[in-house]
């Protein structure tokens, strides 16, 4: 009688690592879809990530030349103010202009004063040319911006941004000459001498704009010019808001320029007064007002 070399336990261990194998290449050979969707998804990732990071990098590259497009933009605004009252002063514009820039280097910006009068007429850049009322100051700033990320850098190295204000001229100035407080002469305004020396000042009110709705704000500029040839000391201006802005000294033949902003809600005419002390402790002073007109709505509802 032969023997048994096959136990049935032994059959049934070969049996288990048939059925182990099968089921081992059969996973192999038809994943489930729970291990092909994990490999899609990681597929997919690997795909997508490229254009994700162009993305990205394109939002701050936006960002930044938007940031520096509203500095330019700033600029350009600023020099308008004080060309509307200095328009002959082209240093003094452009100095003005390049105290609003950030981000960029304000020497590298090219800031062009020029003048018309009105959108579409001849456009000339002769001081003498400009008529209060008529003539316009216009300001264009660009900048050719370099690209800050690395992946946009080889397509495009730089952008060139622009901008232009422009604004019509209230008062052509006295003085031509940028100084460090800030620019040129004054404008319009009445002015008073003191007691001893001569020491006039000048004072120049603008607004912008001076037609808004009601509750806009209203930027107020205050020029203030000491016109003699003696420094003043104390020299304060208060306006029709109340405000009480102390400007100190003013050095003869300097300019000081403040400016503050008011929410209004009806027709306003605000009055400005300017004074000073000259070196024989005599009082000089200066006035000058301007009316913003605020239009109302015909009809409020409440």
């Amino acid at each position: 009688m032969k023997a048994n070399h096959n136990p049935p336990h032994s059959r049934l261990a070969l049996l288990a690592r048939l059925s182990r194998n099968f089921r081992r290449l059969k996973s192999r050979l038809f994943p489930s879809p729970e291990r092909r969707s994990a490999g899609q998804g990681l597929v997919e990732f690997a795909l997508v990530l490229p254009f994700l990071l162009l993305l990205l990098l394109g939002i701050i590259e936006f960002s930044y030349i938007f940031a520096a497009y509203t500095s330019l933009f700033n600029a350009a605004r600023e020099g308008v103010r004080y060309g509307v009252v200095q328009p002959k002063d082209k240093e003094g514009i452009v100095y003005s202009a390049k105290g609003k820039i950030f981000l960029v280097n304000p020497d590298n910006a090219d800031i062009v004063v020029a003048y018309d009068s009105g959108p579409g007429t001849t456009v000339f850049t002769d001081t003498d040319q400009v008529e209060i009322g008529e003539s316009r100051v216009v300001i264009t700033v660009t900048y050719d911006l370099p690209a800050i990320t690395p992946a946009i850098h080889p397509l495009w190295p730089t952008f060139h941004v622009g901008t232009q204000a422009a604004r019509t001229v209230a008062s052509l100035g006295e003085i031509e000459t940028v100084l460090p407080g800030g620019g040129g002469g004054g404008g319009g305004g009445e002015g008073g001498g003191g007691e001893g020396g001569n020491g006039p000042l000048i004072l120049d009110v603008a607004a912008d704009p001076q037609m808004v709705h009601s509750g806009d704000a209203v930027l107020f500029t205050y020029t203030v010019t000491n016109t003699g040839d003696v420094d003043l000391t104390d020299v304060t201006i208060v306006d029709g808001f109340g405000n009480i802005i102390y400007v100190g000294d003013l050095a003869a033949d300097t300019v000081a320029i403040e400016t503050i902003t008011e929410n209004l809600v009806a027709t306003t005419t605000n009055e400005v007064a300017a004074t000073g002390t000259d070196p024989e402790a005599g009082t000089v002073s200066a006035s000058d007002s301007i009316t913003v007109t605020v239009i109302n709505p015909a009809l409020d509802l409440t």
